[in-house]
């Protein structure tokens, strides 16, 4: 029987899956769910070693979780999310091992300047508080749709809302957003 240990020391997650180990059914749905994180993850980092490094963590951290994971897509969707966000917070440095995969938008993100970085910083710290500020059941949605890249009908699905509903909702949400960031649009503008 596989145990916490194991899987933790494993360096890749689908050997769990070929050496018959799967056990229990948090791993079982996160490897049918393996590849739409990993496409998740890779549409949101640079490189495809990084969002093989997330997407470890990410079972890690399932595997750590003590209590009863509730809507287990939604919340590897939104571990997904954090821990995407978490390594751009720490702003790892730029590896020089990985010039062969760069292309054009990369080497323009090299060359961003301090204020265009710390403009980048009030609009995301700007999102972050605007979203705090919402109603739960506004902002589930928004991140769901937006961040967690899930449709309508998936969000549907996962809470036992109305299609509709949840359009609405997402609709306040982003009306609410857009009012609370339009002095920084002004800004940009200027």
């Amino acid at each position: 029987m596989i145990d916490h240990s194991t899987c933790v020391q494993m360096t890749n997650i689908v050997e769990i899956d070929k050496l018959g180990l799967v056990k229990d059914e948090n791993t079982s749905a996160f490897l049918e769910l393996r590849e739409q994180l990993l496409g998740f993850i890779k549409s949101r980092v640079p490189s495809e070693e990084d969002a093989e490094d997330l997407i470890q963590d990410v079972f890690i951290t399932m595997q750590a979780t003590i209590e009863p994971i509730k809507q287990l897509r939604a919340w590897l969707f939104r571990v997904s999310r954090n821990k995407i966000i978490d390594r751009y917070r720490k702003k790892t440095p730029f590896s020089f091992s990985r010039v062969d995969n760069f292309d054009q938008d990369k080497v323009e993100d090299l060359n961003k300047t301090p204020e265009g970085d710390m403009m980048d910083e009030m609009v995301w710290n700007a999102i972050q508080e605007g979203l705090k500020e919402l109603p739960k059941s506004q902002r589930e949605v928004f991140e769901m749709h937006e961040f967690d890249g899930l449709n309508f009908q998936a969000i549907a699905d996962l809470t036992g809302e109305q299609v509709n509903t949840l359009i609405s909702r997402k609709h306040y949400a982003v009306k609410y957003l857009r009012k609370r960031l339009q002095s920084i649009y002004n800004d940009l503008k200027d």
